[in-house]
């Protein structure tokens, strides 16, 4: 095999570096060298790529599963947009907001002695989101 100068040059360098830093491996290299000097040096043969051919139930599944997919997404839609997620807070049972008996928790207050003091930010209770 003729390589050119350069390419010969490092590829001699790096022989001259095994031999010094392994001398086992360069030991085994040649074993393999003579071994197999006498067979012929040839290019393997790359496999061609195999295009995979779909079949016509992979191809029925798909016209199928499309539009069944469609009709999925815009069946959520419908059923999941007729629901509001305004901004509303979620009032309890005593006429006192979610906000304030989070701070009645807070201060260690039940929620009948939060509804009873007075607070200075109220909500508006107009009913009116």
């Amino acid at each position: 095999m003729t390589l050119p100068a350069r390419q010969q040059r490092v590829i001699t360098e790096i022989d001259s570096a095994l031999r010094a830093s392994e001398p086992h491996l360069a030991s085994m290299y040649a074993m393999f060298a003579r071994l197999n000097q006498r067979e012929p040096v040839t290019a393997e043969p790359l496999a061609a790529p195999r295009w995979r051919r779909r079949t016509p139930a992979a191809a029925i599944f798909a016209v199928v599963l499309l539009p069944v997919m469609i009709m999925m997404i815009i069946l959520g839609v419908l059923v999941g947009g007729a629901r509001s997620t305004g901004g509303c807070d979620v009032g309890y049972a005593g006429g006192i907001s979610a906000e304030a008996a989070a701070t009645a928790r807070f201060l260690g207050r039940t929620v009948s002695e939060q509804a009873l003091s007075p607070s200075p930010a109220t909500s508006d209770t107009s009913g009116v989101c």
